[in-house]
């Protein structure tokens, strides 16, 4: 199996190995993402956790402060630095930015998705997508 066939962060990955959902042992397979190999994380994020940890790891160097993280819509209030000034904005985090619609939030609801994949071409809400920053 090469790299391509591997694709990391798949369960196709695990279901090649043991022709399963679960391993032999009747656990659960732990889904890592392509190795990225940061200090603040080793492999891609899979989900919209792993999105929250890598955007509040890269917040300061991105110009961003955060001031509040929650459950409910918009997922994070910050402070964006713009030249010299500081401007709030709230922003939504998604795995890919197409979740948005899927989530049903309201675009007037906040001034930025952050996500990793960005898959929705005619989003009307500013994007920033990690996996863009990280392969910088």
């Amino acid at each position: 199996m090469n790299a391509e066939e591997c694709r990391f962060g798949n369960l196709a990955f695990g279901q090649q190995l043991f022709g399963q959902n679960k391993p032999p042992d009747g656990g659960f397979f732990i889904v890592y993402g392509r190795p990225i190999m940061m200090q603040e994380l080793a492999t891609a994020p899979t989900n919209e956790a792993g999105v929250l940890f890598l955007f509040g790891a890269l917040a300061k160097k991105l110009g961003f402060m955060i001031l509040r993280v929650q459950t409910e819509f918009p997922d994070i209030e910050a402070l964006r630095c713009v030249g010299e000034k500081w401007k709030r904005v709230r922003i939504e985090l998604e795995y890919e930015s197409k979740n948005f619609l899927l989530h049903r939030h309201e675009p007037k609801g906040c001034e930025l998705i952050v996500c990793w994949k960005h898959n929705w071409e005619t989003c009307p809400v500013e994007v920033l997508e990690l996996s863009m920053i990280v392969e910088k």
